[in-house]
C-alpha cells in the first residue's frame, strides 16, 4: 500500500479549526492572539458565558467526612 502525499490544500483542510461561539472556519494562517477563538468580541461572548455560570466544571461531591475522618455536617 502506497502512502500518499498530501497536498498544500489537504494539508489546510485538514488544519481548519471552527470558533467555539460562531462557528466561523478558521486556518492556520488566521489564529491568532484570540485563538480559539475568531475575534475579540468571541473571547469576551465566551469570558461573559463564565461571569453568567453558563458553563461548569464538574467536580466529584465530596463525602461528608473530610481526610482527617471529620464529620463536616457538624
Amino acid at each position: 500500500m502506497a502512502v500518499e502525499k498530501l497536498t498544500r490544500q489537504d494539508i489546510m483542510f485538514l488544519m481548519v479549526s471552527k470558533c467555539p461561539i460562531c462557528k466561523k472556519k478558521i486556518t492556520d494562517e488566521k489564529k491568532g492572539p484570540n485563538f480559539p477563538f475568531c475575534s475579540e468580541r468571541c473571547k469576551l461572548v465566551d469570558l461573559n458565558s463564565w461571569f453568567d455560570g453558563n458553563y461548569t466544571i464538574s467536580s466529584r461531591i465530596p463525602d461528608e467526612e473530610d481526610e482527617n475522618g471529620e464529620d463536616l455536617t457538624k
